[in-house]
């Protein structure tokens, strides 16, 4: 489980790194070395609900907040044809996508959080 962690700190580490060159980059680096960070504290604390929780519900109410610019407008397959941003649609997509990954990596975290804090 710790191993996963890690991961997953990483993989989030990594996304507030691409985030230098967004337009808006201090929001989105905010989000990912938030979670980032929460799933580093969780290896040491595994009862990090509460905040795993409070992140995830942020991340999933900006994500519906992006998504009726997303759904319907662009493909899926479209977020993977270029490193670089071709357009703002393909960024958009991006974005909420990325949250809804950071939604159900903290609510998996809470989760475990709860079921390890009941063997406790």
């Amino acid at each position: 489980m710790k191993t996963g962690k890690a991961i997953l700190a990483a993989v989030f580490a990594f996304g507030a790194l691409v985030q230098i060159n967004d337009p808006d980059p201090f929001l989105w680096i905010a989000i990912y070395l938030i979670a980032a960070s929460t799933c580093i504290f969780s290896i040491y604390r595994p009862a990090m609900i509460l905040p795993a929780l409070t992140i995830g519900i942020i991340a999933l109410a900006w994500a519906a907040w992006l998504s009726p610019s997303v759904i319907g407008n662009t493909p899926f397959t479209d977020m993977f044809g270029a490193w670089e941003m071709k357009d703002n649609s393909i960024e958009k997509s991006r974005e909420m996508y990325g949250l809804i990954f950071i939604t159900v990596a903290m609510f998996a975290l809470a989760y475990l959080g709860k079921r390890e804090s009941r063997k406790t």
